[in-house]
């Protein structure tokens, strides 16, 4: 049975192991969304579509199996449909999303710029800010509605540059982790010889009572 000192540097281990997979990934996503957002698009919206009709696939493969009943069936051809509607059509669909997301943003500025020029709420501290944050919503909205899929570029973009953040924090981390990882192996080489002798002295104590 392993001793905490020996569980501690392959517990360290496996984290900097996870944190060197987690930079990698988020680095070469934040690159390619920055550098090709238009192609990331289409391979992420590939990528769903073919998961649905994997999906869809598996349920109606279920059903004539017998080992599932029509509403898998259903779910499965739904599914199937969905997928090649988003593999054939996604540049559409996303236009359509980010029409409706502008949309929403537009009519929730509307509304808070409505309510920011009452005459009660113009006595309230931070008023002017609030009424900014209003009137940027409205832009924001408008121009995703008037031209969304180039805004969907630029939120791509945008994505890009947090996951390049994110990389290089986690970097940072990385290099944290490690001098940790080499503190509590120094620290464990250090101790083992000790515990070793501790145990061998409680042995031939146990040894000479008996």
């Amino acid at each position: 049975q392993k001793t905490a000192y020996e569980i501690m540097p392959s517990l360290v281990g496996s984290e900097m192991c996870i944190r060197d997979s987690s930079i990698i990934v988020s680095a070469l996503c934040g690159l390619a969304l920055l550098i090709f957002p238009e192609a990331s698009i289409r391979y992420i919206s590939l990528a769903f579509g073919g998961a649905l009709l994997i999906m869809g696939a598996v349920g109606v493969v279920q059903y004539f199996r017998k080992t599932a009943g029509p509403v898998a069936l259903s779910a499965g051809l739904i599914s199937m449909v969905c997928g090649v509607i988003v593999c054939a059509k996604y540049q559409s669909i996303l236009t359509l999303v980010e029409f409706l997301f502008g949309a929403s943003i537009f009519c929730g500025g509307i509304i808070g710029l409505v309510i920011a020029l009452r005459r009660e709420m113009r006595l309230l501290p931070g008023w002017g800010v609030n009424l900014a944050l209003t009137m940027v919503s409205v832009i924001l909205g408008i121009v995703c509605m008037v031209n969304p899929f180039h805004t969907a570029l630029a939120l791509a973009r945008m994505l890009g540059v947090a996951l390049l953040l994110y990389a290089v924090m986690e970097a940072v981390g990385y290099v944290q982790l490690r001098k940790v990882g080499r503190a509590v192996e120094d620290a464990v080489n250090r101790t083992a010889p000790i515990i070793d002798e501790n145990a061998r002295v409680l042995d031939d104590q146990d040894e000479s009572v008996k």
